[in-house]
């Protein structure tokens, strides 16, 4: 059977940040945003290292586990931290975009998150 999703890939512009090069500097901004928005107390447990560096990776357009060409689809019981987790990546993607001319920040990985009830509202 034939795939029939549309390829979407020529409409989303993909501002890459060598991860690999950046890695530091990128895993650092993830534990400022972290801290930012829940506090002090926030850490990444070894257990959960790898699957956020991959999803770093995807949201600075690097070659991860992750199919760059596809969306994530996040799913958990309530009250776990999905919104919170992507809220913390999202801002640590925009802490790392580029400045344009007007000094506003650049940031065509950005994206907005949306909650099932929002959804369903």
């Amino acid at each position: 059977m034939k795939n029939s999703l549309p390829d979407v890939s020529k409409y989303i512009q993909v501002q890459t940040i060598d991860f690999i090069k950046n890695e530091k500097i990128i895993k650092l901004a993830f534990l400022a945003a972290g801290k930012n928005l829940i506090g002090e107390k926030f850490t990444v447990l070894k257990d959960q290292s790898f699957v956020i560096s991959e999803l770093l990776k995807y949201f600075t357009g690097n070659e991860c586990i992750y199919d760059l060409n596809r969306g994530i689809y996040l799913f958990g019981i309530f009250g776990i931290g999905k919104s919170m987790f992507f809220e913390i990546i999202r801002k640590t993607i925009s802490d790392l975009a580029e400045f344009d001319e007007f000094g506003k920040r650049v940031n065509p990985n950005g994206f907005l998150i949306t909650s099932a009830e929002q959804i369903i509202e």
